[in-house]
């Protein structure tokens, strides 16, 4: 095996391969891949979010901005990361606090 192969790596950008997974752990065959995404392209924190709100089952109203609906929806649920700000690259380890957090909404 490859040395460090098991490393989370928390602060390293999270790629849409990566953060898929994330999205399949917490909401098994309910995750849909967008059909612009390059697997190992970084992906933003605001697609991040769609992936698991969308995962979740959410019924969002459209607004403009489109991800206006979703972070108002997020933040209702208080599960926003705390430095959650429009287009921003995210990391490995927001990816994960922000899956948990989605994981906890009843």
């Amino acid at each position: 095996g490859v040395v460090g192969a098991r490393k989370f790596l928390p602060y390293k950008n999270v790629s849409y391969a990566e953060a898929y997974k994330f999205c399949e752990i917490a909401f098994e065959g309910r995750c849909k891949k967008l059909k612009s995404s390059v697997e190992d392209e970084w992906i933003r924190n605001l697609q991040a979010l769609r992936m698991l709100v969308d995962a979740y089952g959410a019924e969002l109203k459209p607004t403009n901005p489109w991800y206006n609906s979703y972070v108002w929806w997020a933040s209702q649920q208080g599960v926003l990361t705390k430095d959650f700000t429009n287009k921003k690259w995210y990391t490995r380890g927001e990816m994960a606090e922000l899956t948990w957090g989605m994981m906890q909404v009843k």
